[in-house]
């Protein structure tokens, strides 16, 4: 279940990424956002381990359910303030 949410997940983030990135730098853009990406999950994964370690499961989730908020809030005003119009190819 988990390897299908993210095959949607990252098909959904390159159909976002390919419609705002140029056609000429699509290709450079797309690798840099599939590794940006991937290395954020290793940080995050890491992180969630460490954090189950020293003080436990549930604070592990309730720090992360957190920093997924603000991640979201983040990625809404990223959005919201440099989003532009898709880019026709």
């Amino acid at each position: 279940m988990q390897r299908h949410a993210h095959v949607v997940i990252a098909g959904c983030l390159a159909a976002l990424a390919s419609a705002l990135l140029p056609a000429e730098v699509r290709a450079t853009g797309l690798s840099l956002v599939v590794t940006v990406t991937s290395i954020a999950r290793l940080v995050a994964s890491v992180l969630f381990g460490a954090v189950w370690m020293l003080i436990g499961v549930r604070a592990a989730v309730g720090v992360f359910a957190v920093a997924l908020v603000f991640a979201l809030m983040f990625a809404g005003f990223v959005m919201h303030r440099y989003g532009r119009e898709p880019s026709v190819a």
